[in-house]
């Protein structure tokens, strides 16, 4: 009973199936997020799935076999499945979006791997390497922090963000005031004290107006996947995102809200999607209409991708995060970025990709 994951990928599709259907899937199928295939599975039934639609046994086992080979077949996790549509899509539309695992895998093999590692998954490490990009003071904290120092950067910046240094999906990040000494110091012990005790601390960025009329709490970005490869600068699938009223995080994986960009004009060409399968014509708490708005200075942060790409042209691909201030463009992080432009667009990138990332 100790298959491991590798040897599935070899075992005819029936066979496959039937050892899932069989519940080997729940000891021996790889984790994704710390959890494991089937948790993730009945997750995405309880996300996208109505009551009604739970209690059809029928229902529940034609979907569960066609989640497994769009698995089998695409690398398409369980919540893909259902923001892709794949639920409705045919073969080759299913076959021509680019999925989570199929992006971290290409990166893999044709991005460089170690300085990926070493350069933009330590997001203090990107900072210093892209400093002038992010047009703010950023300070490591770790178990060899010097209090004082701290607290001189803590009361001299005032309006704080902080960010697990190797965190991701907005997990565990928070804003913090700080008016005195004691609020610091205060701070300092809980970053120092938590589980994971190595963050990132930066000025809060104060998004313009344009940004921030759709959420204030939340600082509203843009998600800009861009390639640097022989035949140059290349742009893919970006997409704008914005928080939910109270949220201090764009992510999707906290409730924000995705549309789709027109790469030429700036527009947004979609409705908003979360990740839990709602669309939106219009912001929720603000009521603003997505499609058709203009991100504004477009061209602008065209410009500033190009010019921060040609500084690290050894990584082929970088998923930039940008946010807009009342003096330009800032930058907030780096990744291999999922395309989530996808989920609004409901139109697969994966050719594209595969030809920027490869060439």
């Amino acid at each position: 009973m100790g298959i491991k994951m590798k040897i599935y990928k070899h075992l005819p599709l029936d066979t496959r199936a039937w050892l899932f259907e069989k519940k080997l899937m729940d000891r021996h199928w790889p984790s994704w997020y710390g959890e494991t295939y089937r948790s993730v599975l009945n997750q995405a039934f309880d996300t996208f799935l109505t009551p009604e639609e739970r209690s059809d046994k029928k229902l529940m086992r034609e979907l569960t076999n066609d989640i497994v080979k769009c698995w089998l077949r695409y690398q398409a996790l369980p919540y893909e499945y259902f923001l892709f549509d794949l639920r409705h899509g045919d073969d080759k539309k299913r076959a021509s979006f680019l999925t989570d695992i199929q992006k971290s895998q290409a990166c893999a093999s044709f991005s460089n791997l170690d300085a990926y590692l070493n350069e933009v998954c330590d997001k203090f490490a990107f900072y210093q390497l892209m400093k002038p990009f992010f047009c703010r003071k950023v300070f490591h904290v770790n178990d060899s922090t010097d209090k004082e120092e701290f607290v001189k950067f803590a009361l001299d910046t005032k309006s704080l963000f902080c960010k697990l240094s190797k965190g991701s999906r907005g997990n565990g990040a928070f804003a913090e005031e700080v008016s005195s000494e004691e609020d610091a110091e205060r701070l300092l012990l809980r970053l120092t004290t938590s589980t994971e005790n190595v963050w990132v601390v930066e000025e809060r960025i104060q998004q313009c107006v344009e940004m921030a009329q759709w959420n204030e709490s939340s600082v509203n970005t843009v998600r800009l996947p861009s390639f640097m490869s022989k035949t140059g600068f290349k742009v893919l699938c970006p997409a704008f995102r914005t928080g939910r009223k109270g949220s201090i995080v764009d992510n999707a994986a906290q409730g924000s809200i995705v549309a789709g960009i027109d790469i030429s004009s700036g527009n947004l060409i979609t409705d908003g999607v979360d990740e839990f399968g709602h669309t939106f014509v219009k912001h929720p708490d603000s009521g603003l209409v997505f499609k058709g708005w203009h991100i504004p200075y477009w061209k602008e942060l065209l410009e500033i991708a190009e010019q921060a790409h040609r500084t690290i042209p050894h990584h082929k691909y970088i998923g930039w995060d940008f946010a807009l201030t009342d003096k330009g463009w800032v930058l907030v992080e780096g990744n291999w970025g999922q395309m989530i432009g996808q989920y609004a667009t409901k139109v697969g990138v994966k050719d594209l990709f595969m030809k920027y990332i490869t060439d």
